[in-house]
């Protein structure tokens, strides 16, 4: 079929959509598709599914696993960070009999969200990669937002296996009661899967040496900020965990660029952008700007704008985080409501 034709008929079928949609409803559709995956997700018996929550981290988590497992296996994952419950019944419906593996990263917006994702889904592997401030207001505290990432830890069968973060107590907690394989990553002498002798000093990207049952290999990658070394664990982890090799996970992982607007590097006209502008919560910050404060760079500026979730008050948020970056770059710039 020509390209035209291609074309032609997609604008057909996003035109009868979008008219559908119209006629039904947006609740309306959602819920149907949700039903419709809901039995399509019985029918897979052959797909792994893989579950990654946590407070940041889960889209660079997911595309670097996608990434590692597509080297050698067909993968169904959510584009971009469409997390909610009816991108994930979406992506179940994408998933074909013979798909090796799917990764969906759940996005949790406030007590119970995750509910409906881990009924569809059915996680024979399950990633946590932090608890942070990230929707705390509608939580009303990190114990509550860890209660509510352990579910995917305990959807998880016997014979399945859950991924945490050692270095996250709340997430290293959630290994209490569980029956199945345990994986715990991290810079802890306890972790499992070890990251050591890390370096991220721009214009090097983040490496660092991998320990894992005996074993050591250093890896490189195409990331920027040492914050990033969790993610890579995790997805290390959830490779691992689907029965992938260390020289396996350490080749994958240098094929996967930052995903867009998570520490991406953007050059223009002479000058480096390095975009962290997808969402920027006040908890955040902090590694971000220690990575701009060691960059060896001729001049630095820092341009930032609005945060996207804070426990404290705006105006002594913005304070604190301005009063950082003004000794870490040459350069600052507040825009927004409370630039001034």
């Amino acid at each position: 079929m020509s390209e035209r034709k291609v074309t032609l008929l997609s604008k057909v079928w996003n035109a009868l959509a979008w008219r559908f949609r119209d006629l039904v409803g947006d609740a309306r559709l959602d819920r149907a598709i949700y039903k419709g995956a809901l039995v399509w997700r019985k029918l897979l018996f052959r797909p792994v599914f893989v579950a990654v929550a946590g407070s940041v981290g889960k889209t660079t988590t997911k595309d670097l696993l996608v990434g590692i497992l597509s080297a050698r296996n067909s993968v169904a994952a959510n584009n971009l960070s469409l997390n909610a419950a009816p991108e994930i019944a979406k992506v179940v419906l994408r998933v074909r009999p013979w798909t090796r593996f799917c990764v969906a990263e759940l996005g949790e917006t406030g007590p119970n969200t995750l509910d409906s994702m881990l009924t569809l889904l059915r996680p024979a592997i399950a990633i946590v990669t932090n608890v942070g401030d990230d929707h705390i207001s509608a939580f009303g505290s990190r114990d509550a937002i860890a209660s509510e990432f352990c579910k995917a830890a305990l959807a998880v069968p016997e014979d399945g296996t859950v991924v945490l973060n050692e270095d996250d107590p709340r997430v290293a907690e959630m290994a209490n009661g569980l029956k199945c394989r345990i994986l715990k990553f991290g810079l802890s002498e306890g972790a499992d899967i070890r990251a050591r002798d890390a370096v991220c000093v721009w214009p090097a990207p983040l490496e660092f040496t991998l320990e894992y049952q005996k074993q050591s290999i250093r890896v490189k990658t195409q990331l920027y900020g040492r914050q990033l070394l969790t993610s890579v664990l995790a997805a290390i982890g959830g490779a691992l965990a689907a029965g992938l090799t260390l020289e396996e996970c350490a080749a994958g992982i240098q094929t996967v660029s930052p995903p867009e607007g998570r520490l991406q590097l953007v050059r223009e006209a002479g000058v480096i952008f390095m975009r962290d502008d997808f969402k920027a919560p006040y908890w955040t910050l902090a590694p971000l700007i220690e990575q701009v404060a060691g960059a060896q760079v001729q001049r630095k500026i820092f341009v930032l704008g609005t945060m996207s979730d804070t426990n404290l008050s705006k105006e002594v948020a913005y304070v604190r985080v301005t009063e950082k970056l003004l000794e870490a770059a040459d350069i600052t710039i507040v825009v927004g409501r409370f630039a001034s």
